[in-house]
């Protein structure tokens, strides 16, 4: 992926964003670390997680960028169209096997009992790049799913968070998406209202324990 850059310059510590690098990841599995704390990919590990941030990193349609403050690494956001579970978690099946291996007490978590055997579905079904309509506002082509996003603990209220969705959503339009999905867990009442005060619309399909969010990407009617 070309380098991608993003400066908030209305902040007084301004926030840059670009391409997410191999050399950053390290620094990068400390902030998921720390923002995702007690979630399943956390819970899998450091190993995990180096490879899930390096696997939108190598993907050939992925998104990933890294926020940096004051010179230090502070957040990232990764994505890629949706379709790529099932890329996903064939790629990565091998690391999520070791990882339970080397923590057998998560056999015993529901959670992680219920993703791997919707993992382990996917696994089964069909993959590839496909269509989401937005419902009643209107139905766009290609859409692209907000995996990740997190950010360090001491950056938060800086405008890293907000700077890296403008960033990712501007990288989804430079590749002809027209629309972005996410889902985030239910209890998780920060981040719902940060995505909905950024104009992301809850989905009519939720989850017992996740909520779906979709916003279409502006000015991508324009480019279609």
């Amino acid at each position: 992926m070309g380098a991608v850059a993003s400066v908030d310059q209305g902040k007084k510590f301004p926030v840059l964003v670009e391409a997410m690098s191999s050399d950053s990841v390290d620094e990068l599995v400390e902030v998921h670390l720390e923002a995702f704390d007690g979630y399943m990919n956390a819970a899998l590990g450091r190993g995990y997680v180096r490879a899930f941030l390096l696997w939108f990193c190598d993907a050939s349609d992925g998104i990933a960028l890294t926020a940096w403050l004051d010179g230090r690494v502070v957040g990232y956001v990764v994505g890629a169209p949706v379709g790529y579970n099932s890329r996903m978690t064939r790629d990565l099946f091998r690391v999520v096997l070791r990882s339970m291996v080397c923590r057998p007490w998560l056999g015993a978590r529901r959670d992680i009992r219920a993703a791997l055997s919707a993992r382990l579905r996917l696994l089964k079904g069909p993959g590839g790049h496909h269509s989401v309509g937005l419902g009643p506002k209107g139905t766009y082509g290609s859409t692209v799913s907000l995996v990740g996003i997190g950010v360090a603990e001491a950056a938060r209220g800086r405008g890293a968070g907000g700077a890296l969705m403008k960033a990712f959503e501007s990288e989804a339009l430079k590749r002809g998406m027209q629309a972005m999905r996410l889902t985030v867990y239910r209890d998780n009442v920060a981040a719902c209202r940060v995505y909905q005060r950024a104009g992301w619309d809850p989905s009519s399909a939720e989850a017992e324990s996740t909520i779906c969010y979709r916003k279409p990407i502006a000015g991508s009617l324009r480019c279609s």
